[in-house]
């Protein structure tokens, strides 16, 4: 059984704004229950969008990373914290597609070093760098499963290729693969930043 669902979220304000801070998670799982054979997501008016994978592997699409942590740091209340999880360029380099996937990394230039991440929250004013903790997430899985996740386009990544360049990469993949069943370790960045203080309480 196939499913082809589109789904539309329109935001209508009374006077015009140059910002409205989200955070998008729309695109489904892919796993051993269904696979999720494309999956495209268009912003109007148009934005650089990221992604990262929550703790539940949700895939979540936000958009420019000054902006988003300018947005952020507005709508935090008094001692609020921000919490970012994400993925570094050199932690996706580790990963079983960054180290099999032909042009992996080459073809994800959207995320951030974890020196990018303290430096942005640094510059945005109203926001203070708390703390940066590093998450490993031992990991095994089936070439035959790795190969469907891919096909079915379950990091954004792979929508970056062409469906020719795709098919050929799945290809190769599976042959670099060392063994039918593999294990490897996830990495994650979390980063705390924090909103302004607390007003003082009465003296």
């Amino acid at each position: 059984m196939k499913f082809e669902i589109l789904h539309r979220t329109h935001f209508s304000y009374s006077s015009p704004v140059r910002e409205s801070f989200n955070e998008v998670r729309l695109q489904p799982l892919s796993n051993e229950q269904q696979t999720v054979e494309s999956f495209l997501l268009k912003i109007l008016p148009t934005a650089r969008l990221r992604h990262y994978h929550d703790f539940y592997s949700n895939c979540v699409h936000h958009f420019d990373l000054g902006r988003f942590l300018a947005a952020a740091a507005r709508v935090l209340q008094p001692g609020g914290q921000l919490f970012l999880y994400t993925r570094t360029p050199q932690q996706n380099a580790r990963t079983i597609w960054g180290r099999y996937f032909p042009s992996f990394t080459e073809h994800e230039q959207r995320l951030h070093s974890q020196a990018a991440l303290r430096d942005a929250v640094r510059r945005t004013d109203g926001l203070t760098m708390v703390a940066a903790q590093t998450f490993q997430h031992p990991r095994t899985s089936t070439a035959e499963r790795l190969g469907a996740q891919a096909q079915g386009r379950h990091y954004s990544t792979f929508s970056l290729y062409t469906p020719q360049e795709l098919r050929a990469s799945i290809a190769t993949f599976l042959a670099r693969l060392p063994t039918p069943e593999v294990c490897w370790v996830d990495e994650h960045l979390l980063v705390v930043a924090g909103g302004k203080p607390p007003p003082p309480g009465p003296a």
